[in-house]
């Protein structure tokens, strides 16, 4: 089973939309059936906005080090959650 990008995922959502069988869309894809018919219901139910762009928030090598350092030495708590930084 092949990973699907996002623009692939809109034209096999819009393709079973215009009419296509899900069988036709398993051989074009090479994806079983089960996973185009989720893909439909999810973006039925959740809309197109549900396809993630953004991965991954990266930190700079600089900040990463500051906050070892502080953590090691100065004896400080960081809370990281959902990409934001708290002292404790």
């Amino acid at each position: 089973m092949s990973k699907l990008n996002n623009q692939q995922r809109i034209e096999i959502y819009n393709k079973k939309k215009a009419g296509y069988s899900v069988k036709s869309l398993t051989l074009e894809y090479g994806i079983n059936k089960s996973r185009i018919n989720y893909l439909v219901r999810l973006l039925d139910r959740h809309g197109l906005g549900v396809l993630r762009q953004v991965h991954n928030r990266t930190y700079s090598a600089e900040l990463k080090q500051e906050i070892i350092n502080q953590v090691l030495l100065e004896k400080k708590i960081y809370i990281i959650y959902r990409h934001r930084i708290w002292i404790a």
